[in-house]
């Protein structure tokens, strides 16, 4: 999957949950510009950040809140970072599920080399 795809399907996916959520959540995307958008990357990676940032941090509080996701080079890695402003890892009942399969995906797809989600 190139990088213009990853970031068209998490647009897509945050236009819908902000079209729910209203003015509850808003959302920005940002690539590095030293990135190609046929930067590949593995098939949906992102996608379950972006998903636990809405349903664990965004969607449970009263208050509005804010997804930013990034998409950056740091020496020859490519880093994605996804924040919120919502409630905070550990207050919505999720177990970390999501985090585990990435992990052991990038495990499986990068043998043992150093991985971090």
């Amino acid at each position: 999957m190139t990088l213009e795809d990853e970031k068209s399907l998490l647009e897509n996916y945050l236009s819908i949950q902000q079209i729910r959520l209203g003015e509850r959540m808003t959302y920005r995307i940002r690539v590095d510009e030293s990135l190609k958008p046929d930067t590949c990357l593995p098939p949906y990676m992102v996608q379950p950040l972006v998903e636990n940032a809405v349903v664990h941090g965004i969607e449970p509080g009263t208050e509005s809140g804010h997804i930013d996701v990034r998409f950056m080079q740091q020496g020859n890695k490519l880093v994605v970072e996804v924040e919120d402003s919502g409630l905070g890892m550990g207050s919505s009942g999720g177990h970390g599920v999501s985090l585990t399969n990435i992990r052991s995906r990038l495990k499986t797809l990068r043998g043992k080399r150093e991985t971090h989600a």
